[in-house]
């Protein structure tokens, strides 16, 4: 039963999830299941993982300590982006696991501290990631013409982002729809942010 079902965890014994193996089996099969996995199980690094390659989310239910961890959370990210939300503070404002971060999705720069969110290089990857991640960048980068020109160039719908200053520039929005017909496809549907 919880092979096929993970959540059916939460109806065995104590003695049972507190088990590596069951857990284990549990996780695989949805790693939300982690939630009814022992104190000691959601610190362990490895069932962790596994959890949150099944499902980000599951990050939810890990260690502190865990959600400091930049393996966790990069994993998490590459199943469900918004577990980046669960990281810790402290892993949010270090900058190396934010790069990485931003690389996965750009809308991570939502959660980063404002020193972060002026940082060019950080909004750089982030806004090559997803060219309306600039909502999420500060404001002298907003009004920064080569930051936003990138942006435009992935997303047409960035320039809604950009400072005032530059969306009242009639040459600036010109070389903005320019770089944005040069950019990479965009698909009808993208979601504006924020």
């Amino acid at each position: 039963a919880v092979r096929s079902l993970g959540n059916a965890l939460a109806f065995a014994s104590e003695a049972l999830k507190g088990s590596a193996d069951v857990v284990l089996t549990a996780v695989i099969s949805n790693g939300d299941a982690l939630q009814y996995a022992s104190a000691q199980l959601r610190s362990s690094k490895d069932l962790v993982l596994e959890a949150v390659q099944t499902s980000g989310m599951a990050l939810q239910y890990a260690s502190e300590e865990l959600r400091s961890s930049s393996d966790v959370v990069l994993a998490a990210m590459k199943e469900n982006s918004e577990a980046w939300e669960l990281a810790r503070e402290d892993l949010r404002g270090n900058k190396e696991v934010v790069l990485k971060a931003v690389k996965i999705d750009g809308r991570a720069l939502q959660h980063v501290s404002e020193e972060l969110q002026a940082d060019e290089e950080i909004v750089l990857e982030a806004i090559t990631a997803r060219g309306a991640a600039l909502a999420y960048a500060s404001v002298d980068l907003q009004a920064d013409p080569t930051i936003v020109l990138k942006a435009v160039e992935n997303s047409g719908l960035a320039l809604q982002f950009a400072a005032h200053c530059l969306k009242e520039d009639k040459d600036f929005v010109l070389r903005a729809a320019r770089a944005h017909l040069h950019g990479p496809l965009e698909l009808c549907y993208e979601q504006a942010l924020p």
